[in-house]
């Protein structure tokens, strides 16, 4: 009990939303996200635009948007626990911005082609790559121990709701090939949420002092996850699911276009998976 009352577990859901970074960045998160799925569902409709829904073109889509994550997760990881977090996020806004700004720009004057659109992918991947661990963690700077649960439960439930907002927002624009428009409102979505975390005065992060380079820290950790017995199995099953669980969304379009009769029904589809 005494545990439990240290770390607030039994104090409202919402009371990390009396600190007031947490609120900023609460708010980025919400912006950010929402503009994230507008642009994924909207990546994925201007693939099977190009390639004339080419689902194989769609697959390496999804592989190079998803690879550096895949590569680069751990690294991102130690990378958020040893230096600025606050930094690292707004230069991964800073990037995502640049690479909306040629997507909206080269989609509106026809020159974006499939390999393009794969090269650009790739850069926003590396963004997010680094991004999602560093703007997770942050949670822990912005609010008092006691409040870190309720931190940690907002932001995921931030993610759920802006899986439900962004494909509905997103569907109209990409049934009717506006994917300038999707794209331009991810920056703006991603310069707001930027604008949100660097007016944020949270506690500076102050890394643990540890031996050995970035492959030591990273066994360390899976050391530290390994000593603890239920974090395997749930990092199992994230893994599992990170890895299976949207791979059926490539097949989307082809499906809609074979089995319903139109390609324009994937952004339904994928409004209504998010719903």
């Amino acid at each position: 009990s005494r545990t439990r009352e240290r770390l607030g577990l039994g104090a409202g859901a919402f009371r990390a939303l009396s600190h007031r970074p947490f609120r900023l960045l609460f708010a980025s998160f919400l912006i950010n996200q929402t503009g994230f799925w507008i642009s994924h569902i909207s990546l994925q409709g201007l693939m099977v635009e190009l390639s004339n829904n080419d689902t194989r073109q769609n697959g390496l889509l999804f592989f190079v948007l998803f690879l550096p994550a895949f590569l680069l997760a751990p690294i991102a990881g130690v990378a958020a626990d040893h230096f600025d977090r606050k930094k690292i996020v707004l230069s991964c806004y800073s990037a995502v911005m640049v690479c909306c700004a040629v997507l909206a720009t080269a989609t509106a004057t026809d020159w974006m082609t499939p390999n393009r659109l794969l090269g650009i992918a790739f850069a926003l991947g590396l963004s997010f790559a680094f991004s999602g661990p560093a703007s997770h963690a942050i949670a822990a700077n912005a609010v008092s121990i006691r409040d870190l649960p309720s931190a940690v439960s907002l932001q995921s439930a931030a993610n759920n709701l802006t899986r439900v907002m962004g494909p509905l927002l997103a569907a109209p624009l990409v049934a009717s090939s506006r994917f300038e428009w999707s794209f331009g409102i991810y920056l703006v979505a991603a310069a707001t949420a930027a604008m949100l975390t660097a007016i944020m005065r949270i506690n500076r992060f102050e890394a643990e002092e540890e031996e050995g380079g970035i492959f030591a820290r990273m066994s360390s950790g899976f050391a530290h996850a390994r000593d603890r017995r239920p974090a395997l199995p749930a990092l199992f099953t994230v893994a599992t699911l990170s890895f299976f669980g949207v791979s059926h969304t490539v097949l989307i379009p082809a499906f809609a276009a074979d089995v319903l009769g139109s390609a324009d029904y994937f952004a339904w589809l994928a409004a209504a998976t998010g719903v």
